[in-house]
């Protein structure tokens, strides 16, 4: 869209840093003519100066540095669609890796074409380090259909000893130290939660996992929570919330009101959360004044279980009559 006066005026008064896309972009468009002696055999076309040519899609292996782990199928269909309708307007980028070559950018372009069933597809190639593979992986997400927290966090995490320190990777990616702290918050989970949060890497943001972090930290400081302890709690929330037997809105209240008091009042009631030894939500049960109410999950019932509780229920009751 055209930009507004004042922002027309604010780029006048003050050059625009060039962006770390841009610098890479330069610096890949200088790599490119390193290539061309290896390639001049091939049918090549050139575009912004740099070389493209088709290449075998079963050839192209998988970016190791590839930040998104989670992929929208409907979203590839609409592209995998727009590409067999108006072709492929953007090359993907390779490199080359002995007889075969690995992706450095396009790894949504290159999955439309394996779902069209094309046998090619148009590549730049370029001659790039790990580092800076790294760096793009995590720039092209974040400049296209952006990444989440999660899956930038565990990108980080992933190059952590592999080149330098992650945050000389974070800084090269033009994130800030503000946000580097909180994407680090999410280290506070177990291998276990951070397994199961690659289901949904977006339903937990940076400010989300800095605000659980704090309520770990207050909890096994102020009320003796052991970490383990949160940790499956934690595993039980997210099972529940993915199979629909708990709707969690915010992870880091949830928890608090799991161990201190571990009570929602609403109208003078206190609702409590069954869970098992094993860590499945099972149900709730909330107490009023003039009743108890069991909410127990359809998925953990089976009707035979249910003729036994309701059998309990009418033993258990019928022990002993109120005066």
């Amino acid at each position: 869209p055209p930009m507004s006066k004042q922002a027309t005026s604010a780029v006048a008064q003050k050059p625009k840093k060039q962006s770390l896309a841009e610098s890479l972009k330069g610096a890949l468009l200088s790599n490119s003519e390193s290539h061309k002696a290896a390639i001049s055999g091939a049918d090549l076309e050139g575009i912004d100066n740099r070389i493209a040519r088709p290449i075998q899609v079963d050839l192209i292996d998988p970016s190791p540095f590839q930040a998104r782990l989670e992929f929208d199928q409907a979203d590839l269909e609409e592209l995998a669609a727009s590409i067999d309708e108006s072709g492929l307007r953007n090359p993907v980028e390779v490199r080359a890796v002995g007889a075969r070559y690995q992706l450095i950018q396009g790894e949504r372009r290159l999955r439309s074409h394996k779902l069209l069933g094309k046998r090619y597809i148009t590549a730049f190639m370029v001659s790039v380090t790990d580092e800076e593979a790294a760096v793009i992986g995590i720039v092209e997400n974040s400049l296209g259909r952006g990444v989440s927290d999660f899956e930038t966090f565990f990108a980080l995490r992933k190059f952590e000893g592999l080149f330098h320190k992650a945050q000389q990777i974070a800084a090269k990616a033009q994130i800030s130290r503000t946000h580097l702290y909180r994407l680090r918050s999410f280290d506070i989970m177990s291998d276990s939660v951070l397994e199961l949060l690659k289901a949904q890497p977006r339903l937990i943001n940076a400010r989300g996992a800095e605000r659980l972090k704090q309520t770990y930290e207050h909890l096994m400081h102020e009320h003796s929570a052991t970490k383990a302890d949160l940790d499956k709690a934690m595993l039980a929330g997210l099972r529940g919330h993915f199979d629909g037997s708990l709707v969690i809105k915010d992870f880091s209240t949830w928890l608090m009101s799991k161990f201190v008091g571990n009570k929602a009042k609403t109208d003078g009631n206190d609702k409590t959360e069954l869970v098992s030894d094993s860590g499945v939500a099972l149900g709730t049960i909330s107490k009023s004044r003039s009743a108890v109410t069991l909410k127990l999950s359809t998925k953990q019932l089976s009707q035979e279980k249910l003729t036994r509780l309701e059998s309990f229920i009418k033993d258990l009751m019928s022990d002993e009559e109120p005066s």
